[in-house]
């Protein structure tokens, strides 16, 4: 798998490309203070709009305080692809 680059945003938050989706870690100190409800750092994912314009979806955002809630991130999307295989293996 080629690794994808990471790159710095208009708000200086780093993030990578894959494919239609865009993975962004928001820095705390970079947003507003009424749009922190969390008071941490965010994984946020988006998904570019359709066609050339580049314009990206409003996404969700999660709270990364450490590496343990970016492993418990994983680990649960992992569980649910994993899940996903299995049962579509169901009546083949």
């Amino acid at each position: 798998m080629k690794e994808q680059p990471i790159k710095l945003d208009s708000k200086e938050n780093f993030y990578v490309d894959i494919d239609n989706v865009r993975i962004t870690i928001v820095k705390k100190e970079n947003r507003k203070a009424e749009s922190n409800w969390s008071g941490k750092d965010t994984l946020r994912i988006q998904a570019y709009q359709e066609g050339t314009s580049g314009r990206l979806m409003q996404g969700a955002e999660f709270p990364i305080g450490s590496m343990v809630d970016v492993s418990r991130f994983a680990v649960a999307l992992f569980a649910l692809v994993g899940n996903e295989l299995e049962w579509s293996k169901v009546g083949s």
